[in-house]
């Protein structure tokens, strides 16, 4: 379970170790988590992120857990800290709930983040072309 690694998902990095990434599991973050681990993310963590890297993840979040998932992932960041955001775009054949700058928006102001911008890219992913949508908020 994720509890149990939360403390070991820490990478350092840079010839100081200033560098410091946690990674884990917010679902559910008061009912799932053990209190040891929730104190770690309360000292660590919580506002205390310059960037959070979301790469392909949100679009699978389940509708009915996105807005706890937002203000998780907001919780978690400084002010004027980043949350960068990569994932479908959407496509009415391939994708049809890939994201949309109003669909990023909307997301974002769930965890009363600030839209500023966002944009589709197309990048050679093994051999093949893929659009991927890009999008940047950060927290007021």
């Amino acid at each position: 379970r994720c509890e149990k690694k939360i403390a070991a998902n820490k990478k350092h990095w840079g010839d100081d170790g200033a560098v410091v990434a946690h990674h884990g599991y917010l679902s559910h973050f008061e009912e799932s988590f053990s209190q040891e681990a929730k104190d770690y993310i309360k000292e660590h963590c919580m506002g205390k992120m310059d960037l959070i890297v979301a790469s392909s993840v949100l679009n699978f979040v389940p509708k009915e857990h996105l807005d706890a998932t937002m203000k998780a992932l907001a919780s978690l960041l400084k002010p004027n800290g980043m949350l960068f955001h990569t994932d479908w775009p959407k496509d009415d054949e391939k994708a049809p709930d890939g994201f949309t700058t109003e669909s990023a928006k909307e997301m974002y102001s769930m965890g009363n983040l600030e839209y500023k911008s966002s944009t589709v890219i197309t990048r050679n992913m093994f051999e093949t072309e893929a659009k991927v949508f890009v999008g940047v908020a950060i927290k007021k």
